[in-house]
């Protein structure tokens, strides 16, 4: 990805996005991109959203830290691709 398509995909997830994405709706707010599933397995791994946020059993990912880790694993696949 260009650097004007990452910073057009950072602007519109930072206007679309709540404050605080819960991982069961990661499919809604990725256009099917991430499944929930594969966000915990990310997680387990150590390789998910960084700082993810608790409540009782569900998990969130704060807007910042969801946005920064989706640019850098849409780098990494498009790289690999290359």
């Amino acid at each position: 990805m260009d650097t004007q398509a990452i910073e057009t995909l950072k602007k519109d997830l930072e206007k679309n996005l709540p404050a605080i994405v819960a991982r069961e709706e990661i499919e809604k707010y990725t256009g099917g991109m991430f499944a929930s599933k594969s966000m915990a397995i990310y997680d387990c791994k150590g390789t998910g959203v960084k700082d993810p946020v608790t409540m009782g059993r569900k998990v969130g990912y704060l807007k910042s830290n969801l946005i920064e880790w989706i640019v850098n694993n849409i780098n990494k696949k498009t790289l690999m691709e290359n």
